[in-house]
Formats: C-alpha cells, structure tokens, sequence
C-alpha cells in the first residue's frame, strides 16, 4: 500500500500568502495608526506644558519686575548701649527694598511721629523723612521714664514705583543693641 501526499496546489499557496501578507499589514498599519495617536497626544502635552512654563516664567518676570519697583521699610526699636544717656533708645527705619520710598508717613500710638512723648520734642515735623532710597536708614533717639515700659505702636505708609499703597503696622518693643568692642571693629 502506498500512501501519496498530495501538495495543495500553487494557486492556494500563492491565495494564503497573500491573505497572510494582508493580515501583516493589517496589524502594522493599526499599530502605527496606534504610535501615531501616541505622539499627537504626548506632542499636545508638551505643547501644554511648554504654554504652563511660559506662563509661569512670565508671572515670575512680572513678580520680579513689582519687586524691582517696591521700596520696603522695616522699623527697628533698639536699646542703646549707653547707660548714662538721656536717650537710650532709637527708632530706625530702613528703607530694604529695591526702590526709593516716598511720602512717607509715620504714626506712633495712632498720632504722627513727631507728636510721640518719647522723642521729648526733639524730632519736629519737618525731621521725619518723606523719602528714603534703597539701603538708606533714618534713626532719631527716644527717651523713656524709668519705670515706663518702653513699647508702642508704630504704623508707616508710603508710596513707591509699584503703584500700591504700601504700609507696615507692628508693635515695637526695644531690642538691645550689642555693643562691638575696638578689638572687633574694622577700620
């Protein structure tokens, strides 16, 4: 007995060749239709994220621009170190901003300045600065009664480049001035 194998015919190998080679190209174009669909979409979110970087480098150059344009005063209220003095405590106020600060205004107590029983008439009106340029300080000496705690109140308005109204109000108590021995100080 003999067996015979019969080979399909060279029309079918040619027909499933083809349809397989369809198949094949089925999947690739899905799959790079797939990958095409994955770069518009990361694409669209760096294109996102580059408009939220813009964004954010252009507040930061606005902020800078408003710092750059604001003068800020921070008040001091130090005890000197000079125990026989009338006057052992300063008011300063320094100007730590970038800017110069104007029209400058500033109340003790609700009452302006040169009005404060502390400065025992020593600081007149025209003596408390309208303006002070950046890194520029004012300080004018106070004097308390013993057994008068020495404390207040202090408000400071003024103007500058940044076009806001600008103020500070705190409550001051003295801080004792450290005094520099000739040894440390630099000539």
């Amino acid at each position: 007995m003999t067996i015979s194998v019969q080979l399909p015919s060279p029309e079918w190998i040619t027909a499933l060749a083809a349809i397989a080679a369809l198949i094949v190209a089925i999947i690739i174009a899905w799959r790079q239709i797939s990958i095409q669909r994955e770069q518009t979409e990361i694409a669209r979110r760096q294109t996102e994220i580059a408009r939220q970087q813009l964004r954010i480098l252009s507040y930061q150059e606005q902020e800078r621009q408003m710092e750059k344009n604001k003068a800020e005063l921070k008040p001091e209220f130090i005890e000197l170190f000079m125990p026989i003095s009338f006057f052992r405590y300063s008011l300063r106020i320094k100007n730590e901003g970038k800017a110069q600060a104007r029209d400058i205004a500033i109340l003790i107590n609700g009452n302006p300045a040169h009005e404060y029983f502390a400065f025992c008439k020593s600081l007149k009106e025209e003596d408390v600065p309208r303006i002070l340029d950046q890194g520029v300080q004012w300080e004018h000496d106070m004097a308390f009664a013993l057994g008068q705690e020495p404390k207040f109140k202090i408000r400071i308005c003024w103007s500058d480049d940044s076009g806001e109204p600008r103020s500070l109000e705190r409550a001051m108590l003295p801080i004792k001035e450290i005094p520099i021995s000739n040894d440390l100080r630099s000539d």
